[in-house]
C-alpha cells in the first residue's frame, strides 16, 4: 500500500518469467485529491498464464473503398484498397473530403471487402490511361456531375438486381485483371506476425432489394480462384455455398460472413424453405449453420452499452422495392438491433 501526491504519475513494470507468466505493465497510475485528504491506492495486478489460442486480435471484416462502384460515385474517388490497409496499420491517409485521418489504435488484421460485382471498373473508367478507360463503355461510367451519380448507380445496381450484367465489365479479361490487383494489394500489406491482410470481397446479392450480402475471406492469398463468384453468377446463397465447397476441394480455404441481415426482410435466415423454395431438412441444416451470418441476427454486443438491454432486438418491417419500409406483418426471421 502506498500514498502518492496529487497528479503524481508513475510507470511500473513487473517482469515475471517463471511458470510461463507473461509480462504485465501497469501504466500511469494517478492519485487524486478527495476533499482534504489523499486517496490511498492499492495496486494488486493479477497475472495469467499464456494461452495463445485465447489471444485477442482486433480487425475488420467489412470495408469498402473507391473500388466499390457505389462508394466511388458517391464521392470516395481517392481511397483504394492500399489506402484502407495503410489506415488499418496506423498510417495517415487522405479523406475523400480533403483532410488527413488516422486510426487511434492500429488493427491486427483486416480484409478489404469491395463489391465483387463490377469491382474497380467505375474508378478505372474514370482514371486516364487505365485499360478500362480505353473501352467504349467507359464513357457511360464517367462521373462528371450529380446527374451522373444517380444514373450510374441505378444503371449498375439494377443490372445486378435484374440479373442483366454488362458483358464488357464481367469479361474475365476485365474482372480477372482487377481481382489480381486485389490479391496483390493484400499480399503487399500482409506482414506475418505484425499485420494480417486477408484477401477478401463482398458477394452482393440483393434479390428484390433485400440484403443477402456475404463477405468472403480467404485464408491464403496464394490459393484463391481466378475470379470471384459474384451475385451476377447467382444471387442464391446455396449456389455460393456450392461454389465454396468446390473451392475447398481444390485446396482453397475460405469462409462467408453475412452482414446486415436486418435488411433482408427475413430471407437471410429462412426457417422452412431456402431461397429456391426447397424445404430445409435435417441434411441441409448443418451446412446452413456452417455458412451462416455473424452480423445482424446474432452479433449483439452484450455488455457494451448497458449490458444485455443494449443488445435487445426486434423485427424490421418488410421493405418495398424502392427501399422504404412497407406496411404489413414482418417476417419471423427479420430483425433489427440497437447495436450492430
Amino acid at each position: 500500500m502506498e500514498s502518492y501526491d496529487v497528479e503524481k504519475k508513475y510507470e511500473q513494470e513487473v517482469d515475471m518469467k517463471q511458470d510461463g507468466v507473461r509480462r504485465f505493465q501497469l501504466r500511469r497510475v494517478s492519485a487524486v485529491l478527495l476533499g482534504a485528504g489523499l486517496v490511498i491506492l492499492t495496486a494488486a495486478p493479477a497475472f495469467a498464464q499464456e494461452v495463445p489460442q485465447r489471444d485477442v486480435f482486433f480487425g475488420e471484416t467489412h470495408v469498402h473503398t473507391s473500388w466499390s462502384f457505389d462508394a466511388y460515385i458517391f464521392g470516395n474517388t481517392k481511397t483504394g484498397p492500399a489506402d484502407a490497409y495503410r489506415y488499418a496499420i496506423g498510417e495517415p491517409i487522405d479523406h475523400p473530403l480533403g483532410y488527413k485521418i488516422q486510426i487511434t489504435h492500429p488493427l491486427d488484421w483486416m480484409g478489404v471487402t469491395d463489391h465483387s460485382e463490377y469491382v474497380g471498373t467505375v474508378r478505372l473508367a474514370n482514371e486516364p490511361g487505365s485499360a478500362i478507360s480505353k473501352l467504349p463503355i467507359a464513357e457511360k461510367l464517367k462521373v462528371r456531375d450529380k446527374a451522373d451519380i444517380q444514373r450510374i448507380y441505378l444503371w449498375l445496381g439494377y443490372t445486378m438486381i435484374d440479373n442483366k450484367p454488362i458483358k464488357e465489365l464481367v469479361d474475365p479479361q476485365v474482372a480477372g485483371t482487377v481481382w489480381k490487383e486485389v490479391v496483390a494489394t493484400a499480399d503487399q500489406f500482409n506482414k506475418p506476425g505484425k499485420f494480417t491482410a486477408f484477401c477478401a470481397y463482398e458477394w452482393t446479392s440483393t434479390p428484390q432489394n433485400r440484403n443477402m450480402h456475404r463477405n468472403l475471406i480467404f485464408l491464403d492469398s496464394k490459393k484463391v480462384p481466378e475470379v470471384p463468384f459474384t451475385s451476377i453468377d447467382s444471387d442464391h446463397p446455396e449456389d455460393l455455398w456450392n461454389w465454396m465447397d468446390t473451392q475447398r476441394k481444390a485446396g482453397v480455404e475460405l469462409l462467408a460472413i453475412s452482414h446486415n441481415a436486418n435488411l433482408s426482410d427475413g430471407i437471410m435466415f429462412p426457417l422452412e424453405v431456402d431461397s429456391k423454395g426447397r424445404p430445409i431438412d435435417g441434411a441441409e441444416s448443418p451446412r446452413r449453420d456452417l455458412f451462416r451470418s455473424r452480423k445482424g441476427r446474432h452479433s449483439m454486443r452484450s455488455g457494451v452499452l448497458g449490458g444485455q438491454k443494449a443488445a435487445e432486438h426486434t423485427t424490421l418491417p418488410p421493405r418495398s422495392r424502392d427501399g422504404y419500409c412497407s406496411l404489413g406483418s414482418p417476417p419471423p426471421a427479420g430483425i433489427v438491433m440497437r447495436l450492430l
